[in-house]
């Protein structure tokens, strides 16, 4: 049951990561994350560049899906703790 139950938190999980896609297409400037993209890895962000859109009803969507991802991860984290007490 809790293994069918986990493996139901990480749908949702996946399920609200993928609702995150169309925000930050429109949020961040995919042209940034271009310049981060190396043949040896990911480079960090040395300074705060632009965002694409300001749009106050954007940042209150992005939020709502971050809070949703927080929480599933924190159940699923929960639940694997349940199944491998030693974690």
């Amino acid at each position: 049951k809790t293994e069918e139950s986990l493996i139901n938190s990480q749908e949702d999980g996946r399920n609200e990561r993928a609702n995150t896609k169309p925000i930050i297409f429109q949020f961040f400037n995919t042209f940034v994350f271009d310049e981060l993209i190396t043949a040896t890895g990911i480079l960090r962000l040395v300074d705060n560049p632009p965002l694409r859109s300001y749009d106050p009803s954007l940042q209150q969507d992005f939020a709502h899906w971050i809070q949703q991802i927080k929480g599933s991860n924190f159940i699923i984290r929960n639940k694997l703790k349940n199944l491998l007490p030693n974690i």
